[in-house]
């Protein structure tokens, strides 16, 4: 079954007989002009060739318009659309990503074992959806609540790692800079910076 996900761009298909209509009367307007402004012209200055091959270009021009337009309507083939009623609960996973995830006291650390963990619970999960969110002082949806359990594992092993989030870039830009640069040394930057703030 073949769809377009945007079928309104596929009116713009109706413009094609209106530009060879316009190109047809545009080659009469110059053969007419031809003539009248130079009646005496020999012939094989002005040649049919010439007018065989702006033909051609147009016919051209005029497929690759309307492939132009079919992939704006973007096709979908074999898509089809269906409802289906499932049961299941919507599972949201808080994971402290804090520094004192890195603690020893689990083997290997806390965080390595949350991962399993989740990774376990991933697992075992049929019609539920589930989303995770990482926390360390201020959150952040690391995935949406989602049915799509192969993301929910790759978002669960590698979203996880032991990190500082800050609900700004500035802040983010400090963080780094403190975690790098040593005492004594001397940080330079712009004061327009993030728009002076």
């Amino acid at each position: 079954m073949l769809l377009f996900a945007q079928a309104k761009y596929l009116y713009l298909l109706l413009l094609i007989p209106l530009i060879i209509i316009a190109f047809a009367v545009l080659r009469g307007l110059r053969k007419r002009s031809l003539r009248r402004f130079a009646p005496d012209c020999p012939e094989g200055i002005v040649s049919e060739a010439s007018s065989a091959q702006a033909w051609w270009k147009m016919i051209l021009f005029c497929l690759a318009f309307s492939f132009f337009i079919i992939g704006l309507a973007r096709p979908v083939i074999g898509a089809k659309l269906s409802e289906r009623q499932t049961r299941g609960a919507e599972i949201v996973i808080c994971l402290d990503v804090s520094n004192s995830m890195l603690a020893r006291d689990y083997s290997p650390d806390r965080l390595s074992r949350a991962k399993l963990a989740l990774s376990s619970l991933v697992d075992r999960l049929q019609d539920d959806r589930i989303g995770l969110v990482v926390f360390a002082g201020t959150s952040f949806v690391q995935l949406p609540v989602t049915t799509d359990y192969v993301s929910a594992k790759i978002c669960d092993m590698e979203g996880g790692t032991a990190a500082m989030l800050t609900s700004s870039g500035q802040a983010a830009n400090f963080y780094a800079i403190f975690n790098i640069a040593n005492c004594g040394d001397h940080v330079v930057a712009s004061s327009t910076i993030y728009g002076g703030t």
